[in-house]
């Protein structure tokens, strides 16, 4: 049995997409009780609807005592127990030292229990506090499946004494649906801060025309509710259309599919746009300035590299647009890593807890 709490970022649809793989791949070889106290009610439709026949398996608990009361009925039991860990991007910041101090302790008081294990996987992260870090290397002694999602996180881990395995972003566990290539190319972008944002939209600016001269259709769209705002800054700067979502909560990941579905392209710096879209058939571009600290090493780890691209680098535009020109190079490698990821991550979801059943 598994234990996990669907709390995360709820206006991030790339956090749902990922949660969702994660729970979907548990919910294929066991049962999992899922806490969604204060979690609101049209993301935990989105999630049981992405679960599909496997939604069966899942038991949603609203009450915090009664879902840690049910771990401890079973924390003396000869059946392995697990306690999953959120995933995606997991850096801590200093502010929340003290929270993450209480959560630790208390997943690290049940790991003391014969029964009690700790897994994580699609994780990444920049930094983690001394009592998680403390948390997972407890996790690794008792047999807890301890994993990351990019070489950068696993040094991360291994300054703190964790030897984390690699286990690629859940997103990878998409299938891959190519379409017959499309001119259109999305541009779908984060606000960082002004000098980050002069950057992205100077080298942008220098980019459109081009595109447009080669044939190419543009358009930008936001992901993420946080991004609405610059995005239509954005449009509104390089003269393009927007791409209006009318979606914005309920089944929200099944809209965006479609958009990315009609698009040849997308140019981004998040990484659950580049994924999503890739997994479509869209040729990912990512355009990164130094805050997107997450998306090189995961792409480099992939083979990927190529086309990740810095903002401040002086010839940005050039290397977007022999991106943009290359596509059916980038195809082939997306398909095979597509391919290639999605059997890791299901190979390890069946070492740690058997085969998953059909569906």
């Amino acid at each position: 049995m598994i234990f996990f709490a669907l709390r995360t970022q709820y206006s991030n649809p790339g956090d749902e997409l990922i949660n969702t793989a994660l729970l979907r791949e548990l919910a294929a070889r066991t049962r999992v009780i899922a806490l969604c106290v204060d979690v609101p009610d049209w993301y935990v439709e989105n999630v049981m609807l992405g679960l599909g026949r496997h939604g069966a398996n899942v038991t949603l608990e609203r009450h915090s005592a009664r879902f840690y009361a049910r771990i401890l009925a079973r924390a003396f039991g000869r059946e392995k127990i697990w306690v999953y860990l959120s995933c995606g991007d997991t850096t801590q910041t200093k502010e929340h030292d003290a929270r993450d101090y209480l959560k630790s302790t208390i997943l690290g008081t049940l790991q003391r229990f014969p029964a009690v294990h700790v897994g994580m996987v699609g994780v990444s992260t920049a930094r983690i506090t001394s009592s998680r870090a403390w948390l997972l290397r407890m996790a690794q002694t008792r047999g807890g499946a301890i994993t990351v999602r990019d070489t950068a996180s696993k040094a991360v881990l291994e300054r703190h004494g964790i030897d984390a395995m690699l286990v690629p972003d859940l997103a990878f566990a998409l299938s891959f649906s190519p379409k017959p290539r499309q001119e259109t190319v999305v541009l779908s972008f984060r606000s960082h801060n002004a000098i980050s944002d002069a950057l992205l939209t100077e080298g942008l600016k220098r980019v459109v025309p081009w595109a447009l001269a080669l044939g190419f259709k543009l358009a930008v769209v936001w992901q993420v509710e946080h991004d609405r705002a610059f995005s239509e800054a954005l449009a509104k700067i390089l003269d393009l259309p927007l791409i209006v979502r009318e979606a914005p909560r309920i089944n929200r990941l099944a809209e965006l599919t479609a958009i990315y579905d009609k698009s040849g392209f997308v140019l981004s710096n998040r990484l659950h746009v580049l994924l999503l879209g890739a997994s479509r058939g869209a040729i990912p571009i990512a355009l990164l300035a130094r805050e997107d600290r997450k998306i090189s090493p995961l792409l480099q780890d992939n083979g990927l590299g190529a086309i990740a691209i810095r903002v401040e680098d002086e010839m940005a535009a050039d290397h977007v647009i022999a991106a943009l020109s290359s596509a059916e190079d980038v195809a082939d490698r997306l398909r095979d890593t597509f391919g290639r990821n999605r059997w890791v991550i299901s190979e390890h979801f069946t070492a740690v807890h058997g085969t998953a059943q059909a569906g």
